[in-house]
This record gives C-alpha cells, sequence and structure tokens, in this order.
C-alpha cells in the first residue's frame, strides 16, 4: 500500500524527540513489511517555539490540495498523521486517515504552565479535531487510550500500538567518546526540559544521594523552557559542581556515548503516554528509576527493568527517589541484572512488528 507520514516536526530535529523517532520508526518498519512510504514534512526547524507552532500551523493548511492531487492520482492510498498532523483534511478529500496520538496533549495540559500551556491549550484543540475526524485512533499505551477517551471523547475507540527502539540501528552507530570523564557512578537523565519531565524532582533527590554518598555525578541531557529555572534550582541546592548540563544533544553518537557511560537512568517525568527515552536508555543496559505515573509503568517494569517510586509531589516523592537512587547505585548485582533484563525486553520488539500491527488498521472496516 502506498502510505503517506504527516509530520510537521522537521526529521532534523533533535535527538530525544519522540514523535520524530516514532515517524522515522514507523517509516523504516513500513517499507520493512512491503509498504511504499512517502514522510510528508516541513524542511528546517524554527528557533522558537512559538515559531514552531506557527509554522506547524503553516504546515497543515497547505496540506490538503497536494495530498487531494496526490491521492486522486493514485500516489497516495492512506494517511498517518500523528498527533494533530491533517487536522484541516476534510473527509471525502482525503485517504483514509489513521492518526498515532502520541502525545496525548489535553491531559498533559494540567502539569503545565506559563507560556508553555497556553502553547498547549491550542494544540490539543487541534488534536481534538483531529483524532474525531480521522478514520481510526492508534495510541502507544493503556494509559494513553483512556486519556483519549476521558479527555477527548468517550465514543473514540483507539488501538493500542506501542512503540520499540532501533535495536541494530543503535548498536551499528560509533558511541562518540564523552569529554572529561564524569566521576562514577553516574546517574543519566535525558528529557525535553518541561515542568512535567520531573527534572527538579530529580535535582533535589540527588542534592540527598550526594550529601548521603559524597560521590558520583548527574548528568543532565536535553534543553528547554525550564533550563533556566533548573539551573538555578541545582545552585541553590549546592550541587551544580556534582551536576553535568549538557544541553541538547544534536546526534545519536554523542547520547550514545551518554548512555554508554552512564551506570543507571533516571527520569521521575510525571507524566508519558509511553516514555521512548526509558527504552534507549534499556537498549544500553541501564536499568531506569521513574514514577509510578501515568504510562511509565508499562514502560519500566518495577523490580525487572528498574525501580519505580509512588507518584507524587514534595518532600516524600523526592526522598523515594533519593533511597532508590542509592539502592541501586550500592547494589552492582541487581543493577546488571535489571539492565540485562531492560536490554533483552527492549530489544525483543521491532519496528517492523510495530509497524504490521498498525498497517491493519488501513484495511477498510466491514
Amino acid at each position: 500500500m502506498k502510505v503517506g507520514l504527516l509530520t510537521s516536526w522537521p526529521l532534523t530535529s533533535l535527538v530525544g524527540s519522540g514523535v520524530v523517532t516514532s515517524v522515522l520508526g514507523f517509516a523504516r518498519g513500513l517499507e520493512a513489511v512491503g509498504h511504499e512510504v512517502r514522510v510528508v514534512d516541513p524542511v528546517g526547524p524554527s528557533r522558537t517555539a512559538t515559531g514552531t507552532l506557527v509554522r506547524r500551523i503553516r504546515y497543515n493548511g497547505r496540506l490538503p490540495r497536494p495530498l487531494r492531487r496526490a491521492w486522486r492520482k493514485g500516489h497516495l492510498e492512506t494517511l498517518v498523521g500523528f498527533d494533530w498532523d491533517g487536522c484541516y483534511l476534510s473527509r471525502g478529500e482525503r485517504p483514509p486517515l489513521t492518526v498515532f496520538c502520541g502525545g496525548t496533549l489535553a491531559d498533559i495540559l494540567r502539569f503545565e504552565q506559563g507560556w508553555p500551556l497556553r502553547l498547549l491549550r491550542l494544540q490539543a484543540r487541534l488534536e481534538g479535531q483531529n483524532l474525531r475526524g480521522a478514520d481510526r485512533v492508534a495510541v502507544p499505551s493503556r494509559y494513553a487510550a483512556e486519556a483519549v477517551r476521558r479527555c477527548y471523547g468517550g465514543d473514540l475507540d483507539p488501538v493500542v500500538v506501542p512503540l520499540a527502539v532501533d535495536a541494530a540501528g543503535w548498536a551499528a552507530l560509533p558511541a562518540r567518546a564523552v569529554s572529561e570523564e564524569p566521576s562514577h557512578p553516574v546517574v543519566l537523565t535525558v528529557a525535553r526540559f518541561y515542568r512535567r519531565k520531573g527534572i527538579d524532582l530529580l535535582l533535589q533527590a540527588w542534592d540527598r544521594v550526594r550529601r548521603r554518598t559524597g560521590s558520583g555525578t548527574l548528568v543532565v541531557v536535553g534543553s528547554g523552557p525550564e533550563a533556566p529555572r533548573l539551573r538555578r534550582l541545582a545552585a541553590d541546592l549546592g550541587t551544580a559542581p556534582h551536576i553535568r548540563f549538557e544541553g541538547a544533544v544534536t546526534d545519536r553518537a554523542t547520547l550514545k556515548g551518554w548512555y554508554e557511560s552512564a551506570d543507571l537512568f533516571c527520569l521521575p517525568s510525571r507524566h508519558e503516554t509511553f516514555g521512548l527515552v526509558y527504552l534507549e536508555a534499556a537498549l544500553h543496559g541501564l536499568p531506569a528509576i521513574g514514577l509510578a505515573a501515568t504510562a511509565v509503568p508499562e514502560t519500566v517494569r518495577h523490580g525487572e527493568t528498574g525501580l519505580l517510586v509512588p507518584d507524587g509531589e514534595g518532600g516524600a516523592v523526592v526522598s523515594a527517589l533519593a533511597q532508590a537512587l542509592e539502592g541501586l547505585l550500592s547494589n552492582d548485582g541487581l543493577r546488571l541484572r535489571m539492565g540485562r533484563e531492560a536490554a533483552r525486553r527492549a530489544a525483543g520488539r521491532t519496528w517492523a512488528e510495530v509497524a504490521a500491527e498498525l498497517a491493519k488498521l488501513f484495511e477498510p472496516t466491514p
């Protein structure tokens, strides 16, 4: 089948973008199972969040005419839109549309504030419009399916299609050695700096770990609107000398270097609809510590591939995170066993398998 993948995110976006990783994974997977794939994406990222949103809206506004023409000429037989991409396409003037909702933006609103919240509100409306106008809806987790029904309409019936990581691609990639090797043990986190990612909780927990153990480095990879506040928090806690803010990663070789240099992965995210970064860490043999919140327990198996602490705010969750960090860092045998199990599970599902599940939705419903 001739499949068009719609994404308003440039495929040159920074490593760690869940949408870009999903689009590229689905593209490879669909081709591997025999489909002809065309990715319809914009050219060049914008430098600001507002600019990116404007360009994404323009991208969607310009889609209907060329897609209608491609459909009528037989160049496209079905479409997959990601999140709100495809929201301006009308039934009868486009091929059948499956929307893969990886974000569930209306559910994320409660975790954000300030200008990120204002931008998300607009996108949540567009996402709801896209889902209600789609022929089929897919999501990456059971939690996401429940959130779609709760936020966008109980009549929606999403199909759960869990994601994968490109094990062969990561294995073939040479790891770029990190400069100034940090003192071990090394705890790694990788995220876009939004409030919902819980980096503030990790910094506070790391402060407690450092005060009790006196050793180790926390490596924070990423950037985003919370960056100034997080740097101030690290300075106020007095642990800034033991935290490396590496900024945004621009290539997977550098990210692989950090995965291979770390002893443990920790991302106490308040909200995930799947959490691809946990799988990437797992693929490199890193057990993960996170919150037992939203879809995280579907990706991180407590006691098997990592540890989950009770969801919450304040001192209780910080204390639980610190205890989990100390527990795994001080127990090499348990950490290594969890890391091996995490790697086995992460490598056990391929994008071809994921794509084959998604492709079942392309078939006409009776």
